[in-house]
This record gives structure tokens, C-alpha cells and sequence, in this order.
């Protein structure tokens, strides 16, 4: 039997003891020799840990706090990592479907990183903020993501390089339909992809409907259709075709909604749903969304296309919660590996969250914060040491507003 010394030194407390719960789901994943070699996965969970854990995450930081990582691992780690073109995320999604009666569904947005005095990261520069209507310095990340209402995966993204910066340019809408056919070059079946009218081009549309993915997406007020095998008319004018009586109310979205079959040039039969915000309501609030799946509903194709708001949603988290904001990195490597972690850390968020019911990210940031871990002849005990209203860290300059409306979401 153990004296009370022997027993004694077999008890170690760890403040930031979330390593082992990340450790655990990395292997779970098999994310160690898939998405990297087995020696840096002290260093992922590492990076994960500081992400979650620090307002502040830089690799100097992060080296400090922890102990058992050095900054040079980390800035080395980050140029070997990325989830673009690797299927590991996709076989995850595989596995999800396999287990739910929903296939889910993929939307295409971007978001926009302030970075006011990051002149020497590499692809910054002045981009166009529809938020404040105004110019800033900054770069734009392309995601792609999965979403099944409850769960969302960030599957691939792509940084978007000005002209003056890259022998090869590539604009947003080459860079998603490069992620488009990543998904589709695995098998990922969905029930349909959603976007908003920035992604609405006519290459776009085609490629979906060679891939076999349906879509339900908005178009701006000009763009031209054929009604009724008249000429081409564009959407706003159609929508003038209509007396207030032809539209319908729908309760449930408390919108006014008219659904038509018209042809788009080049893309063929479409529905169109021109949704109006009141009774009488001008253009200027009215929406126009497209589905090629032409036996749904006027208020499914709404209710579809409100889907595209989960995207939106993980962009307030990983901003607030994950330090998205705060990356400074300078090379496209490094940037890469930097967004692939902190889209790995919001899938172990995600999957922390529902193992423990709690309701939002927040919650589960806050909860990883405020856990101590124990470990006794090492058995490995989580004890949770603060009251249950503490607050999960917050990032104070978070840049993109949440909507509270149905019409804020349809106009984001």
C-alpha cells in the first residue's frame, strides 16, 4: 500500500487541461497521418487549445502559456496543414449523413477580415465592405460549408488574391467552383446549394446542374429571364406583372410570395420566387430567389434559401469565439494553416457542444475555459470550478452584424 507522500505525487492539476479532451477527438478522426504526420499532433492540439482558450493566440503566446509546445513548432506546423483538397472533412460529412435522415445541404459565402494594419500580409488589400458600404483594407476568405440545419462543417476555402498580387488571378466565383468540383471529384451528395446573388453567375448554375446538385439562390432585380415565351424581360419587370392580389401570404414567413416557372438563357427552366416584404411593397423591397427544383413550394424555396444564414452564423463564432480576426500570419501557407485550425477547433466545438447540451458555441467555449483538469494514477478527471453565468470570452472587434429578421437575413 501507498504511502500519503507516494499517493501525493500521482496527482497532477492542470489549468488548461482541454488537451486531452482535443487529443481524444483528433484521434477519433484519425486527423494524425490524414491531414498531418503523427509527430505534430501535440502541436495541433496546441494550437487548438490557444485558439479556444486566449483572446490573444499568437504563436508566442501560445508557447508561453502552455509550456509544452515552442513557437518554432508552431510557426513550422502551420505551413503543413490544410483542409483544402483533403477528403478527410467530406468522410466526416459521409459519416454524419449515414446516421440522420438528411442529407444537408452546402452554401457558398464569403467574409471579409479587417486588417487595418496588416499592409505586409501578403493578400491584403482595399476590398469592397457591403456592411458599411465603404472601402477597407482587408482580405476575403471563400468558404464552402455543410450544413444540416443543426451542425455545420466548414468543408474547403480559398483565399481571395487581388490581381496586383498574383500571376494568376481568380475570382470569387473560379475559386467556388473550384470547391464545387472538390466535393463532387469525393461523392458528397446533398440536398441542394445555396448562395446569394454574388455567386449567381451563369458558370456557376451550369456546373451545378452538371454535377446533379440542385440549387436555390438570389438574382439581382435585373436579371433577364423569358415568361410565358415572351422576350427577355428582366425579374423586376416580371414582378410588375402581378397585381397584390396574385401574391400569397404566407404566416409562417410573414412574407408575400409569388412563385413562377420562367427560362434563364443558357441555364434553362428555373422557378422563380419573387418574395415582397408587405402588401404593396416596391422594388426596392422585394427579393427575387431561383431553384431549378421546380416542384417546391413558394415558401419552401424560401425557407431553403434562409438555410444560407447558417454560414453567416459561423462567421459571428469563429470571429468571436475563435480569434478569426486576429490572424497574422504573412504568407498564403501559413494564412492557410492558421483558417484550417480554427475550422477543425469549430468542428471539435460543435461535437463538444452536443455531447454536453449546450445550446450555443459560447456556451462550450466558456465551459472549456473554466475546466480544470485532475489527473490521479493517471486517470484523467474534467472538473468544472466556476458558477455556470460566467461569460465565454468575447472578441470586442467583431466586425459583421447578426440579422434579427427574416427580411435583414433575405438582404444580408
Amino acid at each position: 500500500m501507498k504511502n500519503n507522500n507516494n499517493y501525493l505525487n500521482d496527482i497532477s492539476v492542470s489549468k488548461h487541461g482541454i488537451h486531452d479532451l482535443l487529443l481524444d477527438l483528433a484521434y477519433k478522426f484519425n486527423f494524425d497521418g490524414l491531414l498531418f504526420s503523427k509527430k505534430y499532433l501535440i502541436v495541433f492540439v496546441a494550437l487548438c487549445a490557444g485558439l479556444i482558450l486566449f483572446n490573444n493566440p499568437t504563436a508566442t503566446y501560445i508557447a508561453d502559456k502552455l509550456k509544452w509546445v515552442s513557437h518554432d513548432a508552431i510557426t513550422r506546423f502551420l505551413t503543413l496543414i490544410s483542409i483544402n483538397n483533403n477528403n478527410i472533412i467530406i468522410l466526416f460529412i459521409q459519416t454524419l449523413q449515414s446516421q440522420t435522415a438528411h442529407l444537408g445541404y452546402l452554401i457558398i459565402d464569403d467574409v471579409i477580415i479587417r486588417k487595418p494594419y496588416g499592409k505586409s500580409i501578403f493578400p491584403t488589400g482595399y476590398v469592397y465592405d457591403h456592411t458599411n458600404n465603404q472601402y477597407i483594407w482587408g482580405m476575403h476568405v471563400v468558404v464552402l460549408l455543410w450544413s444540416n440545419g443543426w451542425i455545420k462543417i466548414p468543408i474547403a476555402f480559398r483565399i481571395w488574391i487581388p490581381k496586383d498580387k498574383c500571376e494568376t488571378y481568380h475570382t470569387k466565383g473560379e475559386l467556388a467552383l473550384d470547391m464545387i468540383s472538390f466535393v463532387h471529384q469525393f461523392g458528397l451528395a446533398v440536398e441542394y446549394v445555396t448562395f446569394d446573388t454574388w455567386y449567381t453567375s451563369k458558370a456557376i448554375l451550369v456546373k451545378l446542374k452538371i454535377y446533379g446538385y440542385s440549387y436555390v439562390c438570389m438574382v439581382k432585380s435585373n436579371r433577364k429571364v423569358m415568361y410565358n415565351n415572351r422576350i427577355k424581360l428582366d425579374v423586376k419587370t416580371i414582378s410588375l406583372l402581378f397585381n397584390k392580389d396574385q401574391f400569397r401570404y404566407y404566416r409562417a414567413t410573414g412574407y408575400y410570395i409569388k412563385a413562377i416557372e420562367v427560362y434563364m438563357p443558357g441555364i434553362g427552366k428555373v422557378k422563380l420566387a419573387i418574395v415582397k416584404n408587405g402588401y404593396s411593397a416596391t422594388i426596392q423591397n422585394t427579393r427575387f430567389i431561383i431553384t431549378d427544383m421546380l416542384d417546391t413550394p413558394a415558401q419552401d424555396i424560401l425557407k431553403k434559401y434562409l438555410s444560407r444564414w447558417d454560414i453567416e452564423c459561423f462567421f459571428r463564432d469563429i470571429k468571436q469565439h475563435l480569434n478569426f480576426e486576429k490572424v497574422q500570419a504573412r504568407n498564403p501557407e501559413k494564412l492557410e494553416g492558421y483558417f484550417s485550425v480554427i475550422f477543425l477547433s469549430f468542428i471539435f466545438l460543435q461535437i463538444l457542444q452536443v455531447k454536453n447540451n449546450f445550446n450555443t458555441v459560447g456556451e462550450t467555449v466558456s465551459y472549456l475555459q473554466d475546466i480544470v483538469q485532475v489527473k490521479v494514477n493517471n486517470v484523467v478527471y474534467i472538473i468544472n470550478v466556476t458558477s455556470n453565468d460566467c461569460k465565454s470570452k468575447q472578441v470586442n472587434d467583431v466586425t459583421d452584424p447578426v440579422a434579427t429578421t427574416i427580411w435583414d437575413k433575405l438582404s444580408a
